[in-house]
């Protein structure tokens, strides 16, 4: 088990949201592991300008052998998801909290084939926030990744979600290089936790 506390300074001018508040709050993180695969992590920053939970997260996770990769979790920002349309919500209304939820994998389901996907959820305005699924293939001669994903932007007038659509497709002819759009290692690695970029190398 692993423990750290600690505080942090935020601005606490009028108006101030919990990411910018003045009086340091109180904040701690605990990593339990259960066994050298599995992993309990919880967050959670008090403050004490307001004597409320200013963000907190909780999360399981697996990182096995062979790249083999689950995350399931939860977290809570105050005021951090200020995207109503209507003018009369007050930007400090309990409305604009953001909770979360997301899961995670990137998993071999073959020798030569992988699987991944990440889906992160708004529960408090029930839409999804980002989400992204793919494959990849690789040979002894060659290697094929694609990647597709949503990322949230904004809400339209109806109040629908708006999102940026991107694709990735990724073809490593090995001793050549790497043909393709663009290389998502990176965008895998950011909305995957613990996940590494071996594409193209054997399994």
């Amino acid at each position: 088990m692993q423990i750290t506390p600690g505080c942090h300074d935020i601005d606490s001018s009028p108006g101030a949201t919990s990411a910018t508040a003045s009086i340091s709050p109180l904040a701690g993180l605990v990593t339990v592991a259960l066994t050298p695969s599995w992993k309990i992590n919880g967050g959670i920053a008090w403050g004490f300008a307001n004597y409320k939970t200013n963000n907190a997260e909780l999360g399981l996770s697996y990182h096995g052998v062979n790249n083999r990769v689950f995350n399931i979790g939860y977290n809570f920002l105050t005021l951090g998801d200020e995207i109503q349309t209507n003018a009369s919500t007050p930007s400090s209304s309990a409305i604009n909290n953001l909770n979360q939820a997301l899961v995670s994998f990137a998993w071999p389901i073959k020798e030569r084939w992988r699987i991944f996907t990440s889906l992160t959820y708004n529960i408090s305005h029930v839409h999804a926030q980002n989400y992204l699924y793919g494959f990849e293939y690789s040979s002894c001669c060659w290697a094929v990744r694609m990647v597709a994903g949503r990322v949230f932007q904004s809400l339209n007038q109806n109040n629908n979600p708006v999102f940026n659509n991107s694709v990735f497709l990724q073809v490593q002819l090995k001793g050549l290089g790497n043909f393709g759009t663009s290389d998502p290692g990176s965008f895998l690695s950011n909305n995957i936790a613990g996940y590494h970029d071996n594409f193209g190398k054997t399994v």
